[in-house]
């Protein structure tokens, strides 16, 4: 059984939620849900990884993979300031 609620199964479609692991994972698994999930799976990835993790993984995004308006959210909430060079590259490229 997955440690991730199946509630947000919807945020991994091109994964195995059964196969993730919290730890080993935790970094895709903390911007699948805050990219893809609502209010819900903030609060679950706040309980589970608490503010640090997140924070690390905001200010440290991986190339690529976040939503424009999602990560412009998380920065301002957060109080992280990336170079424009750094979020440009975080960004997916959609279209």
């Amino acid at each position: 059984m997955s440690v991730i609620p199946e509630q947000f199964e919807p945020a991994f479609w091109s994964y195995n939620i059964k196969a993730l692991d919290l730890e080993r994972d935790q970094e895709l698994i903390i911007t699948r849900l805050l990219n893809y999930g609502g209010w819900d799976a903030v609060r679950w990835v706040h309980k589970t990884y608490g503010e640090a993790a997140i924070r690390a993984v905001v200010s440290q995004p991986r190339r690529g993979v976040w939503l424009p308006r999602v990560l412009n959210f998380w920065l301002k909430m957060l109080g992280i300031e990336l170079s424009r060079e750094k979020q440009k590259r975080a960004l997916m490229i959609v279209g």
